[in-house]
């Protein structure tokens, strides 16, 4: 083998780095269908709340049941999909999927936390909006995460959008107002990037 024709290869295995490298990000997807169901089930809670719907406040224990039967589920069977695909392999989805686990670990930890709190009475109800701001400064971490390792100016506004949606969420927590804010930030700052982005 001649020195030509190794720098020739090295350069073709460089060239094939980069292109996976910049894969396009998979997880669209599973990030649509959480944004639909958190911006649907946080605006039947408010709703709900507020007696907008005439109906037993146990209600809200079921929308969060389904949320999380569907959800789970829903992640799953789009989960194998992806791992089909190519470029799953590459650096920006490798980031994506780890930045999203954590943030779900996030999220289950809060949510634990804020049963105990009412259970020992160290909280009320408003605990649940404290979980409502964990949620939206997690995602605004995990979508300005992945979009510093694979550049994309709408998941950079969802990073933005979802720690301005936090940030209100944190003002209103004790209100029912904060579930009202949860729903049009789920969808301004999850769905209608992720369907304008192609990626849903």
């Amino acid at each position: 083998m001649t020195n030509e024709t190794l720098i020739k290869d090295l350069k073709g295995a460089a060239a094939i780095a980069r292109a996976a490298d910049n894969a396009p990000l998979l997880g669209g997807p599973i990030g649509l269908m959480w944004g639909v169901l958190l911006t649907l089930v946080l605006g039947l809670q408010y709703a709900l709340l507020e007696q907008i719907i005439a109906a037993p406040l146990w209600w809200i224990a079921v929308l969060w049941i389904g949320f999380g039967v569907v959800g789970g589920a829903g992640s799953a069977i789009l989960g194998r999909r992806i791992d089909q695909k190519p470029g799953v392999n590459s650096v920006g989805n490798r980031v994506e999927t780890a930045v999203w686990v954590m943030f779900g670990a996030t999220i289950a930890t809060a949510f634990v936390a804020a049963m105990l709190s009412m259970v020992f009475g160290f909280q009320d109800q408003t605990a649940w909006g404290l979980i409502v701001v964990v949620a939206f400064m997690g995602q605004g971490l995990a979508y300005g995460t992945t979009a510093r390792i694979h550049p994309s100016r709408l998941v950079a506004f969802s990073s933005v959008a979802c720690l301005v949606a936090g940030s209100a969420a944190l003002i209103m927590h004790d209100t029912t107002a904060v579930y009202l804010i949860g729903a049009i930030g789920s969808f301004f700052a999850i769905v209608v990037p992720t369907l304008l982005s192609g990626r849903g």
